[in-house]
């Protein structure tokens, strides 16, 4: 999935990491980002920083070019769900937006209106680890001039059970709403599968939310549970 905010060569994905780390570490209790999200961001970090250097060496493999995907994978992972839990409320500053290389955001509104509707997800097992997800809601079926016709679906999840989750991040409480589930799938589809082979016997935490045309989230579902079988 592209990310508008994240810079596209890997080498600056790795600069944009490293200065994240670095602020956390200076000012996370200010932003309100926990000492563990910081420890993991830099961990995440170094093992990118570690793992590209290999790659765009001579010595690199189809082996290491992989690890290094899925490294890279679960950084961004990271990188989004800080991002989305403690840059977007309290809003930053503009001082803000420069020190940790973001884009400043167009302050030129336009009248889209934030989605008020919710979402409702239905889970299916079409095979073990193969999960699909169905979302309904008002905006299915809407005329292409209608302004709620361009809102996308934000399906939030997260994994709390024994062994590794891959690439996805898992957590280790219970959450209470969908803001704090810590990987996200955006879509206009309606039916979405993906696999959680690695995330087999694990509780899935599930919830989901409407988003605009400029990204903007309405209400968060509830959040729902089921065991990925």
């Amino acid at each position: 999935m592209k990310h508008r905010w994240l810079p596209t060569k890997r080498v600056e994905q790795v600069n944009m990491a490293r200065v994240w780390t670095e602020i956390g570490t200076a000012r996370g209790a200010s932003l309100g980002i926990p000492d563990k999200d910081i420890t993991e961001l830099g961990g995440l970090t170094t093992q990118a920083e570690t793992c590209l250097d290999h790659v765009l060496s001579g010595e690199r493999s189809p082996i290491s070019i992989a690890e290094c995907n899925r490294v890279f994978s679960t950084l961004i992972a990271k990188m989004q769900y800080i991002k989305e839990r403690f840059f977007l409320s309290p809003p930053l500053v503009d001082e803000d937006y420069s020190a940790l290389l973001l884009r400043m955001p167009n302050r030129n509104y336009s009248p889209i209106a934030q989605p008020d509707a919710v979402p409702s997800i239905t889970v299916s097992f079409p095979a073990p680890g193969q999960v699909v997800l169905n979302h309904r809601g008002p905006l299915n079926g809407k005329a292409s001039n209608d302004p709620r016709a361009d809102e996308k679906v934000c399906i939030g999840f997260g994994f709390i059970g024994e062994g590794s989750a891959g690439s996805f991040i898992k957590m280790t409480e219970v959450p209470t709403s969908g803001s704090e589930l810590p990987n996200r799938i955006t879509s206009k589809r309606k039916n979405l599968q993906i696999d959680f082979d690695l995330c087999r016997g694990m509780m899935l935490y599930l919830s989901a939310c409407y988003m605009n045309a400029k990204d903007e989230p309405g209400p968060w579902g509830p959040v729902s549970a089921v065991t990925v079988p």
